[in-house]
This record gives C-alpha cells, sequence and structure tokens, in this order.
C-alpha cells in the first residue's frame, strides 16, 4: 500500500472513487442532506482543489496497485490570540472504501496525517466521530485518541 497526497491529475477519480461516496455515507447516518448529485460533485471539486492549494491542509490517499483505497483530510487550526498558540491538527475526514476495510487502511491514513501534524509543528489531533459509528471510534480509541467534549446538537425549525 502506497500513502501519498493528493494531486490535482487525481482530483476527478478522487471524487467519484472516494470523496462522493464518502459524503452519501455522512448523509446516511442522518448529519447533513445531500444536495443534487450534479452540484455535490461540482461543488466538491472547488471545496477539495481549495484543499489541495491551502498549506495548512493535508489530503493524503492510500492506493495499491493504483486503486485508491481510502483518504484522510486535516487542517492546522491555531486558536485565537487569547490563548497559548498551541496548534492542532484537526482531522475533517477518514474515509476507506467498504471493499478495503478491516485491512488497517485507516490506521495507516492516521499515521500518515499524524507525521504531517508533527512536520507542521502541532501540539496535539483532534477529530469528531459520530456516536452510532462504532467501528470508527473503536479505530481512534485503538490509535489513542480519547473524548474530551460532546457536541450536541437541536434544529431551529423542529419541522425540519
Amino acid at each position: 500500500m502506497e500513502l501519498a497526497r493528493l494531486s490535482p491529475a487525481e482530483l476527478a477519480g478522487f471524487l467519484d472513487q472516494l470523496w462522493v461516496p464518502a459524503q452519501r455515507e455522512m448523509a446516511a447516518l442522518g448529519v447533513h442532506t445531500l444536495r443534487d448529485p450534479a452540484v455535490v460533485r461540482a461543488e466538491g471539486q472547488t471545496h477539495v482543489r481549495a484543499r489541495l492549494e491551502d498549506e495548512e491542509s493535508r489530503l493524503c490517499v492510500a492506493r495499491e496497485d493504483g486503486d485508491l483505497l481510502g483518504y484522510v483530510a486535516a487542517e492546522v487550526q491555531t486558536p485565537p490570540p487569547i490563548f497559548e498558540q498551541r496548534r492542532t491538527c484537526h482531522i475533517n475526514e477518514l474515509y476507506v472504501r467498504p471493499q478495503a476495510r478491516r485491512r488497517g487502511v485507516a490506521t495507516r491514513l492516521l499515521e500518515a496525517v499524524e507525521t504531517w501534524a508533527v512536520d507542521t509543528g502541532c501540539a496535539r489531533l483532534d477529530l469528531t466521530v459520530d456516536t452510532d459509528n462504532e467501528p470508527a471510534r473503536q479505530l481512534y480509541a485503538a490509535a489513542g485518541y480519547e473524548p474530551t467534549r460532546k457536541t450536541m446538537h437541536k434544529p431551529v425549525d423542529p419541522e425540519q
């Protein structure tokens, strides 16, 4: 398995094979509702391209025999100036294609982003995981992540 930063030339394949399926899984969890498929892909291209051009962001893919297996997306965050300026690497997304799961791909992607966090001077890593996503919670716990907060949600309009 090879891990590398996503290149702009790989963007179309990445969107179709990994990013759009990841967003569909996220929508199935009930967190977000996807827009029209054409809009999802077009907006996704703009969103991912901006990440590729941002030095404070990293998008790493796992490949095997030319196939994309999964990806991790992270960004460096700095707290407001009233706090000690300890940079945090926030993992925004981690996704592995269903047929590649339980093979160590996610663990290797986490290791890659953790190395990048060290290289960019981050003091810690954080991420958010859905409470119902037990396999992901187990992965993160095994990698040394511990819960520190609980995010709570309430719709503004209960009818929505």
